[in-house]
Formats: C-alpha cells, structure tokens, sequence
C-alpha cells in the first residue's frame, strides 16, 4: 500500500499558512503522545495540545486534517473515550518508515 502525501488531489498545502503537510505531522505526533499516555485524543484534545506547542489552529483546521489522516488511513476515528488512533501505517509514517 503506498500513498503519495504531497498530492495536490489531498490539498496539503495552504496558501499563506501553515503548510498542512506539517500540520498534519504534528498532529500525528500528537496522537501518538496521547495514545501512548493511554489517552483518547479528541479533535479539542488535540487542537489545545497544538497551542501549547505554539501551533495557533482552529478546531476547523483540526477537523479537516483528522479527515484526511483518516482517509489516508493513518488513524482510526472513534466516538467516545477511545478517539483518535494511530494506525500502524500512522506509526510507520511517524517513525520515518513509510
């Protein structure tokens, strides 16, 4: 299974922002934090994470990256406590291995 990350068909670049590319690795980072805490990582979860690193993102930019993180299968979405999860693509991905 491969997956080109810099499509344009994806949008991964947003004109005078921050690139998404980079914010959808420090979401996957971010992920991983809270799934190895035994945590479940929420959209708001994780959106307040981001601001405590310095990454200023609306819950909407959130949203939309958790979408296509999830449609190139590198997390699962789950209601509830469970919430987001990396996949072990997602870890590959992360760890440098894809």
């Amino acid at each position: 299974l491969r997956h080109d990350f810099r499509s344009d068909e994806d949008g991964l670049r947003m004109e005078g922002r921050l690139e998404e590319d980079t914010l959808e690795r420090r979401m996957l980072r971010g992920i991983y934090q809270f799934n190895r805490a035994g945590l479940g990582a929420g959209r708001r979860t994780l959106r307040e994470e981001l601001h405590r690193q310095g990454c200023p993102v609306t819950e909407t930019a959130v949203r939309d990256g958790i979408e296509r993180l999830s449609r190139k299968g590198l997390i699962t979405v789950s209601r509830g406590r469970r919430g987001i999860e990396l996949t072990e693509a997602g870890r590959r991905f992360l760890m440098g291995e894809w």
